[in-house]
C-alpha cells in the first residue's frame, strides 16, 4: 500500500507514501480520494485530518478538520478518541503545470520546487 503510484492511462499522477505502522491504509486511502475526487492539492489533502478505525475505538486526529466529526460519530455509536495520532504522509501529484510536493508537518521533511 505504502509507496502507492496512481496511474492515469498509464502514466504516473500521483505518488503518495506513508512510513509505516498500522494507519497506512485508512492514512494512505484518504489522501487518494482527497486529490482526485474532492480535486484537492496534495498538501491540504494531508492535512485535512485522519480518521482510523481498527475495529476499536475511532480515532480523530486532534486539532484538524477530523476532530469536527466527533459528535457524528457517537450519535453513531462509535466510541471516539481524539489524539495526535503523528502521521507522515508525503506526496507527489504530477500535473500538466508541473510537479505539486506535499509533506506532512507532524514529520521531518519539506516539499521543495523550482
Amino acid at each position: 500500500m505504502s509507496p502507492t503510484i496512481v496511474l492515469q492511462d498509464g502514466a504516473p499522477v500521483l505518488l503518495i507514501g506513508f512510513p509505516g505502522g498500522s494507519r497506512i491504509i485508512s492514512h494512505v486511502a484518504a489522501s487518494l480520494v482527497r486529490i482526485p475526487d474532492f480535486v484537492m492539492d496534495p498538501q491540504r489533502a494531508i492535512n485535512a485530518g485522519h480518521v482510523v478505525d481498527r475495529t476499536g475505538a475511532t480515532e480523530l486526529e486532534q486539532g484538524t478538520e477530523a476532530a469536527a466529526l466527533a459528535e457524528a460519530l457517537r450519535g453513531l455509536g462509535h466510541e471516539v478518541n481524539a489524539r495526535d495520532l503523528n502521521p507522515g504522509l508525503h506526496a507527489i501529484h504530477l500535473t500538466g503545470a508541473g510537479l505539486v510536493g506535499a509533506a506532512d508537518p507532524h514529520r521531518e521533511g519539506v516539499a521543495l520546487g523550482d
